[in-house]
């Protein structure tokens, strides 16, 4: 792909798909973690008893809210998973999201 195509690729990904991920407040961030804490808590809630980090269940999107691990899972959805899956798995994770 060429340079400007490239760039305008990365303008729709991150405007489009990831809104407010990359903002100063990390609004879209926040949003995307308390998300992902949700689904963890309702599905593996073995898990969730593990991360929850004192949390009674009741979370908002506030990031105070959320359990200390998306301290480290936060990274994971900014990056769309490259520093943190192998490079064969990072791409099954965009071919489903794209």
């Amino acid at each position: 792909m060429e340079e400007e195509k490239a760039f305008w690729m990365l303008y729709i990904i991150t405007h489009q798909h990831l809104p407010g991920t990359h903002e100063v407040n990390l609004e879209g961030s926040t949003a995307d973690q308390g998300v992902f804490m949700m689904s963890v808590r309702e599905s593996l809630p073995g898990v969730w008893s593990k991360i929850a980090g004192g949390l009674d269940g009741n979370m908002d999107l506030n990031p105070k809210d959320l359990p200390p691990v998306t301290l480290c899972t936060t990274a994971w959805f900014m990056s769309g998973f490259i520093g943190s899956l192998p490079v064969e798995s990072v791409l099954r994770v965009w071919d489903s999201w794209f």
